[in-house]
């Protein structure tokens, strides 16, 4: 892929990937080139995460079309080679942790929602997902629920480790949301008939924030850094996006 021609970004926002509904498939060593870069995505390329994490759930019998997803990302990496997590303090205390959450409701063909989450410790990101959540959320209060639930896990995982380190979260670590209606259902208690179907594990994120581990914080659309865990972006909201994670050339 050295002399392919670049991409701006890694997915295609106008492609859906469906499930190939035939047992045959591309002879390409499809599942090769998402380990390939699998790593990537996972240790130092954010940006890669929701593109590789819907490319794993096509493993078995992917299609020319997944096949031509593929290539895609190796030729946003060919344009991006040199594009890297920068740190900085310019958002906010040194060493303080903020996270985003992030959902992208019923967009799987099974109707399932997928979470992006990113956590940000001096102003880069230092954790990340992309995943399809493993319950079909009825609504987008629900599914953005459960993905706050994902990042209060994982907030809670890196103020243990940061407290090991000697750098201990004295303040809770805020979590950034854009959907008021799940922002209410962590910080008020209450069950009525529309909430008391939820499952009862993801009310540890209501518990977190009772005891002062967690706050939530309102932001609008365009400054929800998870949102390129959650969907393919266009080209002006991608490269926003990374500008927003400081992930640039370095």
């Amino acid at each position: 892929m050295s002399t392919c021609n670049p991409s701006l970004i890694p997915a295609d926002p106008g492609v859906v990937l469906k499930r190939n509904p035939s047992e045959g498939g591309t002879d390409a060593p499809y599942r090769q080139a998402i380990g390939s870069v699998m790593y990537l995505a996972v240790a130092t390329r954010p940006d890669l995460a929701f593109s590789v994490s819907q490319l794993s759930q096509h493993l078995e019998h992917p299609s020319e079309v997944h096949w031509q997803a593929v290539k895609r990302v190796f030729r946003y990496l060919r344009g991006s080679m040199d594009t890297g997590i920068t740190f900085s303090d310019q958002r906010g205390s040194v060493n303080q942790l903020v996270a985003y959450s992030d959902a992208d409701y019923a967009s799987d063909e099974d109707r399932k929602s997928i979470s992006g989450v990113v956590v940000i410790l001096n102003g880069g990101p230092v954790s990340w997902m992309s995943r399809k959540q493993t319950i079909v959320a009825d609504s987008t209060t629900y599914a953005e629920y459960v993905a706050a639930y994902m990042a209060t896990k994982e907030i809670i995982w890196i103020r243990g480790l940061l407290a090991d380190l000697g750098a201990v979260q004295r303040q809770p670590t805020i979590v950034h949301m854009d959907n008021a209606a799940a922002e209410h259902l962590v910080r008020n208690p209450v069950h009525h008939r529309r909430t008391k179907h939820i499952d009862v594990k993801f009310h540890y994120t209501r518990d977190a924030y009772q005891r002062g581990e967690i706050d939530i914080n309102h932001v609008g659309t365009t400054e929800q850094l998870a949102d390129m865990f959650t969907k393919p972006l266009s080209r002006d909201k991608f490269a926003n996006n990374l500008k927003l994670l400081n992930l640039h050339s370095v």
